[in-house]
């Protein structure tokens, strides 16, 4: 079972999925979501569906990640569609953040 933390303020807001996830040594690569640690990457695709399965929400949603690089390059995700989520290379490149107002994307 993933970790989260979660933010009472941000759960007051019905439209919005929020989570933070935690470390679990107890579970495989330690709850990793990343796929730039050189862990075993179908390990981390099993964890990143298990967190899809916490936060309550199906396939039909677009998840987008970032090959975060601790910078001020902060990226505004315009299209529903899904990078970086089970491949390194399609990852949004070089950005701290990313923000979005697109209805079904998660961060």
């Amino acid at each position: 079972m993933v970790s989260l933390y979660r933010f009472g303020h941000l759960a007051q807001v019905d439209s919005l999925i929020h989570a933070v996830t935690r470390k679990d040594l107890s579970m495989p690569c330690s709850s990793s979501m990343a796929l730039h640690t050189g862990e075993p990457i179908s390990q981390i695709i099993r964890n990143r569906r298990e967190l899809v399965r916490a936060l309550g929400v199906a396939d039909r949603y677009h998840f987008v990640t970032a090959g975060q690089t601790h910078s001020d390059n902060v990226k505004v995700i315009e299209a529903k569609e899904t990078r970086g989520w089970e491949r390194l290379d399609d990852a949004i490149e070089d950005c701290d953040a990313l923000i979005t107002d697109q209805k079904g994307v998660i961060l």
